[in-house]
């Protein structure tokens, strides 16, 4: 993916969910993420004009799985936090179990508008099947 696809996914992500600019990095980084799930999927090593507009919808979807306030406080160590109890002190962080589940429905939700893309993996000259 390039920086010019990069930053126009993400400012369209952005743009449709109204997101502050201090939003961009992280945004931009998950464009990244799933760009790469694309390529991978599609056995590609560019992104078509024609799939840009998916994958922004791909991000947008992702960034309302997460929630309203992003990534959130995180922790030393990355993990962000979902929880703070003062009585006896308890912090609770959020599972990115979820969030791995959140992207494996998303490819599944847009598999079929993927698929077209996707090119054949065939054997190169003198290469065994």
């Amino acid at each position: 993916m390039t920086s010019t696809q990069l930053e126009w996914i993400a400012g369209e992500a952005m743009a449709a969910l109204k997101l502050p600019e201090e939003r961009k990095a992280d945004v931009e980084r998950l464009v990244g993420r799933i760009g790469n799930m694309v390529l991978i999927r599609c056995n590609r090593k560019d992104i078509p004009k024609m799939l840009e507009p998916v994958i922004a919808q791909m991000a947008e979807d992702m960034i309302r799985e997460e929630g309203p306030s992003g990534s959130g406080p995180e922790d030393a160590d990355g993990g962000a936090v979902s929880a703070i109890t003062r009585g006896d002190t308890s912090i609770s962080y959020r599972d990115d179990t979820a969030l791995t589940q959140a992207a494996s429905r998303l490819m599944k939700d847009y598999e079929p508008q993927i698929r077209r893309f996707k090119k054949m993996n065939l054997p190169k000259d003198g290469e065994k099947p």
